[in-house]
Protein backbone atom coordinates (compact mmCIF):
# COMPACT_ATOMS: atom_id res chain seq x y z
CA UNK A 1 0.00 0.00 0.00
CA UNK A 2 2.84 2.36 0.83
CA UNK A 3 4.19 1.72 -2.57
CA UNK A 4 0.92 2.93 -4.14
CA UNK A 5 1.29 5.85 -2.19
CA UNK A 6 -1.43 4.99 0.45
CA UNK A 7 -1.04 6.01 3.99
CA UNK A 8 -1.25 3.27 6.18
CA UNK A 9 0.09 1.56 9.46
CA UNK A 10 2.63 -0.56 9.73
CA UNK A 11 2.97 -2.45 12.81
CA UNK A 12 6.85 -2.49 14.60
CA UNK A 13 7.04 -5.58 15.78
CA UNK A 14 5.68 -8.90 14.93
CA UNK A 15 4.69 -12.57 16.75
CA UNK A 16 7.16 -15.12 15.39
CA UNK A 17 6.84 -18.55 16.24
CA UNK A 18 10.39 -19.86 16.57
CA UNK A 19 10.68 -23.46 15.44
CA UNK A 20 13.97 -25.70 17.25
CA UNK A 21 14.99 -28.34 15.29
CA UNK A 22 16.23 -31.28 17.21
CA UNK A 23 19.60 -32.44 18.57
CA UNK A 24 19.58 -35.90 17.44
CA UNK A 25 22.66 -37.32 19.20
CA UNK A 26 25.65 -39.30 18.00
CA UNK A 27 26.42 -42.67 18.42
CA UNK A 28 29.45 -41.86 20.85
CA UNK A 29 27.38 -39.44 22.79
CA UNK A 30 24.67 -41.80 23.23
CA UNK A 31 27.80 -44.23 24.53
CA UNK A 32 28.88 -41.84 26.92
CA UNK A 33 25.76 -40.88 27.91
CA UNK A 34 24.17 -44.40 29.06
CA UNK A 35 28.14 -45.34 30.45
CA UNK A 36 27.59 -42.72 32.80
CA UNK A 37 23.73 -43.87 33.79
CA UNK A 38 25.14 -47.22 34.13
CA UNK A 39 27.89 -45.58 36.79
CA UNK A 40 25.07 -43.53 38.38
CA UNK A 41 25.24 -44.14 42.12
CA UNK A 42 22.86 -41.76 44.25
CA UNK A 43 24.65 -39.50 46.97
CA UNK A 44 22.18 -39.85 49.16
CA UNK A 45 22.30 -43.90 50.80
CA UNK A 46 18.86 -43.88 50.87
CA UNK A 47 16.06 -47.08 49.72
CA UNK A 48 14.10 -44.75 47.13
CA UNK A 49 16.97 -42.93 45.98
CA UNK A 50 18.66 -46.02 45.23
CA UNK A 51 15.72 -47.44 43.43
CA UNK A 52 15.25 -44.57 41.35
CA UNK A 53 18.75 -45.04 40.10
CA UNK A 54 18.51 -48.56 38.79
CA UNK A 55 15.04 -47.27 37.15
CA UNK A 56 17.43 -44.48 35.40
CA UNK A 57 20.03 -46.78 33.46
CA UNK A 58 16.79 -48.76 32.27
CA UNK A 59 14.36 -45.95 31.56
CA UNK A 60 16.94 -43.58 28.95
CA UNK A 61 17.69 -47.09 27.53
CA UNK A 62 14.15 -48.15 26.61
CA UNK A 63 13.09 -44.30 25.57
CA UNK A 64 15.81 -44.80 22.95
CA UNK A 65 15.58 -48.57 21.96
CA UNK A 66 11.85 -47.99 21.55
CA UNK A 67 11.82 -44.53 19.99
CA UNK A 68 9.14 -43.16 22.61
CA UNK A 69 7.52 -39.98 24.22
CA UNK A 70 9.05 -39.31 27.71
CA UNK A 71 5.15 -39.21 28.91
CA UNK A 72 4.75 -42.19 26.87
CA UNK A 73 7.65 -44.37 28.86
CA UNK A 74 6.71 -43.14 32.54
CA UNK A 75 3.28 -43.77 32.12
CA UNK A 76 3.64 -47.25 30.51
CA UNK A 77 2.39 -50.26 33.48
CA UNK A 78 3.17 -53.62 33.73
CA UNK A 79 0.26 -55.13 33.10
CA UNK A 80 -0.07 -53.52 29.70
CA UNK A 81 3.60 -55.01 28.92
CA UNK A 82 4.32 -58.82 27.08
CA UNK A 83 7.45 -59.55 28.15
CA UNK A 84 6.91 -63.16 25.92
CA UNK A 85 5.78 -61.91 23.22
CA UNK A 86 7.88 -58.31 23.56
CA UNK A 87 5.01 -56.27 22.86
CA UNK A 88 3.05 -53.49 24.59
CA UNK A 89 0.20 -51.30 24.54
CA UNK A 90 0.57 -47.41 24.84
CA UNK A 91 -2.48 -46.20 26.02
CA UNK A 92 -3.87 -42.78 25.93
CA UNK A 93 -0.96 -41.87 23.66
CA UNK A 94 -0.41 -38.04 21.64
CA UNK A 95 -4.23 -37.27 20.34
CA UNK A 96 -5.63 -39.73 23.10
CA UNK A 97 -4.96 -42.67 20.86
CA UNK A 98 -3.54 -46.22 21.65
CA UNK A 99 -0.95 -48.41 20.00
CA UNK A 100 1.15 -51.34 19.73
CA UNK A 101 4.66 -51.18 20.48
CA UNK A 102 7.20 -53.97 19.57
CA UNK A 103 10.73 -54.04 21.42
CA UNK A 104 13.84 -56.45 20.94
CA UNK A 105 14.44 -59.08 22.88
CA UNK A 106 17.30 -57.89 24.74
CA UNK A 107 15.26 -54.43 25.92
CA UNK A 108 12.24 -56.98 27.35
CA UNK A 109 15.16 -58.67 29.03
CA UNK A 110 16.78 -55.73 30.42
CA UNK A 111 12.93 -54.73 31.68
CA UNK A 112 11.75 -57.97 33.25
CA UNK A 113 15.26 -57.44 34.94
CA UNK A 114 14.63 -54.53 36.43
CA UNK A 115 11.26 -55.52 37.61
CA UNK A 116 12.91 -58.62 39.24
CA UNK A 117 15.11 -56.32 41.12
CA UNK A 118 12.82 -54.13 42.67
CA UNK A 119 11.04 -56.87 44.05
CA UNK A 120 13.59 -59.24 45.20
CA UNK A 121 16.53 -56.66 46.41
CA UNK A 122 13.94 -53.73 47.60
CA UNK A 123 10.77 -55.19 48.41
CA UNK A 124 9.92 -52.55 45.81
CA UNK A 125 5.96 -53.18 44.03
CA UNK A 126 4.14 -50.68 41.83
CA UNK A 127 2.61 -51.40 38.62
CA UNK A 128 4.48 -48.63 36.36
CA UNK A 129 7.14 -49.90 34.90
CA UNK A 130 8.83 -46.99 35.81
CA UNK A 131 7.05 -45.61 39.55
CA UNK A 132 8.67 -43.05 41.51
CA UNK A 133 9.52 -43.04 44.88
CA UNK A 134 6.22 -43.40 45.87
CA UNK A 135 4.41 -47.01 43.98
CA UNK A 136 1.18 -45.47 43.15
CA UNK A 137 2.75 -42.33 40.98
CA UNK A 138 5.03 -42.79 37.59
CA UNK A 139 8.39 -40.80 37.68
CA UNK A 140 7.33 -37.25 36.84
CA UNK A 141 8.70 -35.47 33.83
CA UNK A 142 10.73 -32.84 35.72
CA UNK A 143 12.74 -35.42 37.61
CA UNK A 144 13.38 -37.63 34.27
CA UNK A 145 14.21 -34.08 32.28
CA UNK A 146 16.82 -33.02 34.97
CA UNK A 147 18.56 -36.85 35.56
CA UNK A 148 19.05 -36.67 32.02
CA UNK A 149 20.80 -33.09 32.18
CA UNK A 150 22.83 -34.31 34.78
CA UNK A 151 24.18 -36.85 33.17
CA UNK A 152 24.85 -35.36 29.86
CA UNK A 153 26.81 -32.76 31.74
CA UNK A 154 29.33 -35.29 32.93
CA UNK A 155 29.64 -36.63 29.71
CA UNK A 156 32.85 -34.94 27.24
CA UNK A 157 30.30 -34.35 24.89
CA UNK A 158 28.51 -31.60 27.28
CA UNK A 159 29.13 -27.61 25.84
CA UNK A 160 27.55 -24.57 25.78
CA UNK A 161 26.36 -25.11 22.31
CA UNK A 162 25.20 -28.67 22.38
CA UNK A 163 21.77 -28.83 24.41
CA UNK A 164 19.95 -32.33 24.21
CA UNK A 165 17.18 -32.98 25.70
CA UNK A 166 15.14 -36.51 26.46
CA UNK A 167 13.38 -36.36 23.60
CA UNK A 168 16.41 -36.17 21.96
CA UNK A 169 16.77 -39.69 22.25
CA UNK A 170 13.37 -40.18 20.09
CA UNK A 171 14.95 -38.22 18.06
CA UNK A 172 18.03 -40.55 17.22
CA UNK A 173 15.92 -44.14 17.55
CA UNK A 174 14.21 -42.03 13.97
CA UNK A 175 16.85 -40.84 12.45
CA UNK A 176 19.39 -44.08 12.90
CA UNK A 177 16.50 -46.70 11.54
CA UNK A 178 15.89 -44.21 8.92
CA UNK A 179 19.81 -44.09 7.99
CA UNK A 180 20.38 -47.98 8.24
CA UNK A 181 17.30 -48.60 6.05
CA UNK A 182 18.92 -46.11 3.17
CA UNK A 183 22.16 -48.25 3.88
CA UNK A 184 20.78 -51.18 3.33
CA UNK A 185 18.99 -50.20 0.40
CA UNK A 186 15.22 -50.18 1.55
CA UNK A 187 12.53 -49.08 -0.14
CA UNK A 188 12.14 -45.30 2.02
CA UNK A 189 8.81 -44.66 1.13
CA UNK A 190 7.46 -48.08 1.49
CA UNK A 191 8.83 -48.29 4.99
CA UNK A 192 8.05 -45.11 6.29
CA UNK A 193 4.13 -45.33 6.78
CA UNK A 194 5.22 -48.45 9.40
CA UNK A 195 8.04 -45.99 11.27
CA UNK A 196 4.95 -43.54 11.59
CA UNK A 197 2.65 -45.78 12.89
CA UNK A 198 5.09 -47.45 15.75
CA UNK A 199 5.80 -43.80 16.48
CA UNK A 200 2.53 -42.89 16.93
CA UNK A 201 2.32 -39.98 14.05
CA UNK A 202 -0.23 -38.53 12.55
CA UNK A 203 1.14 -38.60 8.87
CA UNK A 204 4.53 -39.67 7.84
CA UNK A 205 4.92 -35.94 6.83
CA UNK A 206 5.66 -35.54 10.68
CA UNK A 207 7.91 -38.32 10.72
CA UNK A 208 10.50 -36.71 7.99
CA UNK A 209 10.44 -33.66 9.87
CA UNK A 210 12.86 -35.34 12.68
CA UNK A 211 15.04 -36.19 9.38
CA UNK A 212 15.09 -32.42 8.28
CA UNK A 213 18.46 -30.77 7.95
CA UNK A 214 20.06 -33.55 10.47
CA UNK A 215 23.92 -33.98 9.57
CA UNK A 216 23.54 -37.50 9.83
CA UNK A 217 20.59 -37.89 7.54
CA UNK A 218 22.07 -35.61 4.41
CA UNK A 219 25.73 -37.81 4.74
CA UNK A 220 23.40 -40.58 3.73
CA UNK A 221 21.55 -39.00 0.84
CA UNK A 222 25.16 -38.10 -0.02
CA UNK A 223 26.05 -41.83 -0.19
CA UNK A 224 22.78 -43.03 -1.94
CA UNK A 225 22.86 -39.77 -4.74
CA UNK A 226 24.39 -41.49 -7.90
CA UNK A 227 22.13 -39.06 -9.94
CA UNK A 228 23.15 -35.43 -9.51
CA UNK A 229 26.83 -35.97 -10.50
CA UNK A 230 25.29 -37.04 -13.56
CA UNK A 231 22.79 -33.52 -14.01
CA UNK A 232 25.36 -31.07 -12.53
CA UNK A 233 29.07 -32.50 -13.50
CA UNK A 234 32.09 -31.06 -11.66
CA UNK A 235 33.59 -28.02 -13.07
CA UNK A 236 37.53 -28.52 -13.73
CA UNK A 237 39.56 -25.80 -12.05
CA UNK A 238 40.75 -23.97 -15.63
CA UNK A 239 36.96 -23.68 -16.74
Amino acid sequence: MVSLGRNCYIPSRFTAKVFKMPYVMTDDEIRAFMKIADEYISQINAERFNILAEEYKVLFRFIYCCGLRVSETRKLKVEDVDFQNRTAIIRHSKGDNDRLLYFADDVGSMCQDLINLLHEKHNFFSEYLFPSSSPDMPLQVASINLKFKEFWNKTSYARSDRHPTVHSLRYSFVVKRMNQWMEKGENLNAMMPYLSMYLGHSSVENTYYYYHQIESAFKIVRQKDELSKNIIPEVAYEE
